[in-house]
Order: C-alpha cells, then structure tokens, then sequence
C-alpha cells in the first residue's frame, strides 16, 4: 500500500507552512498527499473545490500529484477522515503560543487528542526533504508502543537515527524509573532495526530544557512526544511540557501520538515499511 499523508487545508498561510513540510516529506518518501478542506454546507463546495484545486495545481510536481477532498464536515472530522483515506500521518500548522491556542483549544484540542492517526505539527522553519535525526524524550513513563511504532516506521522509511534522551535523577528511585523506560525503547528499536544511541540529561536538569538544547544541537528533524492525556488539556494547553516543545523556537516539527486514542487498524510501522 503506498504511503498516504493528509494535510487539513483551510486556504490560511498556517496551513501552507504545514503543506510544504508534508510535500518535501512525501516527495522524499514517494508517498501521496491528501488536501482535505471541510465545508459547513453544500452551498460552499463549488468555491471551495476551486480553490483547493488551485492548491494542488500549485504543489504538483511532474509525475507526482496531490488528491484535493472537499467534505462536508467539522474539524472533528480531520483524524476519522485520515484514517478512512488511509493515511499514516496528519501534517498540522500553527505560528507559535497564540496559533498553537487557536488550533488547539477548545473543540480543536480534539483534532489532535481525538485521532488515531499521528500528527505532524509544524511552525514555520524549513521544510525537510529527509528526516535524519530524531529525538524521543524519556522521562519517568514506559512509552508506549504507539510512539515507538510511529518512530520506528519513519526511521526505517528515511534511514533515520533515534536519539533516545532519558532525565536523569540524583534519585534512586527515579533513576531507576526512566532506566526501565529507555531500556523499553531500547530494546523494542534494536528488534526493529532501527539505529538509535541514548543520552542522558545532566543529573536533575528540567526536560524540557535539555530536549530543547540537544534537538537544536544535533540539529535535529524531528521530535516525536506521547500525549497521555485523554483531552489534551493537561499536556497540550497552558504551557505545559507538549505545548513549549511543539512551539520551539528552532523550529523542529513534533510528532504527537496519542497513548489512548490509537486503533488497531492504523499501524504506521506497515504504512511506512517498503
């Protein structure tokens, strides 16, 4: 099956940063894109395909196409739609704190909290053809397999390397914590293939801080989070951890999966497999 992404266009320069980032990911994968724009009723489809088209036609490369979709529908509809159209991931925009509030509040939290399918958010930057260096902060939680999975597939697919970082505690106990998580991911990317190294935090550092340097450092592509957190609120809204990384100031996308919200049937390690 080939690889599918799907990038919701609402015509705004938001999503045109969004749409450059999945068209130089899809041409380096050779996967296809789907444009979807949701209408509130019939009476906009007319306008609204036109308009989509002139999208496509502008993003169209030689031997390479974009499927433009108008549906009637809701932004609640965006990761249902990804999953019935097949694709593995969702390229999403925002322009920093204010655009990451009016993308992800409210109802729209639920875009991002509510989809089986993983999420791609971007915030401006340069659109990367390849994605060489990843980064999986490790901090006192098991990752789940869905985060794992949804790196592993991309790694393999773009010969990528996994930098996992783990926090590191003058504490025992949570030393030992974040040591059963790494040693999780660890083994789980080894029986994929996948070639990773692991780093650690400086002893005590804040998280968020040392993923921020060391993504910056090596340069990183691309940075890939779990939200645990059934309604986002906790992780995606009011500065917390989720929030500042996905606004960081160098400007590197954030995979979001969500530890709840994956179906079975959307397994993002086949999507991106050759």
């Amino acid at each position: 099956m080939k690889k599918r992404f799907l990038v919701p266009i609402d015509f705004s320069e938001v999503t045109e940063n969004a749409l450059q980032h999945a068209k130089a990911a899809a041409l380096s994968l050779d996967a296809d894109l789907v444009l979807l724009h949701l209408i509130e009723s019939e009476s906009e489809r007319s306008k609204a395909e036109a308009k989509l088209k002139e999208w496509a036609d502008r993003y169209t490369e030689s031997g390479w196409t974009l499927e433009p979709i108008v549906r009637k529908g809701n932004i609640d509809d965006i990761g249902p739609a990804a999953a019935e159209y097949g694709c593995g991931l969702i390229y999403m925009g925002t322009h920093g704190l204010r655009g990451m509030q009016y993308l992800l509040g409210s109802r729209a939290l639920r875009v991002v909290s509510g989809s089986a399918v993983p999420f791609v958010i971007t915030h401006g930057g340069r659109p990367r053809m390849h994605y060489r260096n990843i980064v999986v902060p490790m901090d006192m939680q098991i990752e789940e397999k869905q985060v794992l999975t949804a790196v592993a597939g991309v790694a393999k697919a773009m010969n990528a390397q996994v930098h996992l970082l783990g926090a590191d505690y003058t504490d025992e106990f949570l030393k030992n914590k974040v040591t059963h998580s790494v040693a999780f991911a660890r083994n789980y990317l080894r029986n994929q293939g996948v070639a990773f190294t692991i780093q650690r935090t400086e002893p005590d550092a804040g998280i968020l801080e040392s993923v921020l340097e060391f993504a910056t450092d090596i340069d990183a592509d691309l940075i890939a989070i779990i939200n645990h957190h059934e309604d986002g609120v906790k992780n995606l809204i009011g500065g917390g951890f989720d929030q500042k990384l996905i606004t960081n100031e160098a400007h590197i996308p954030v995979l979001v999966v969500n530890s709840k919200r994956v179906d079975s049937h959307v397994d993002i390690f086949s999507m991106f497999a050759s």
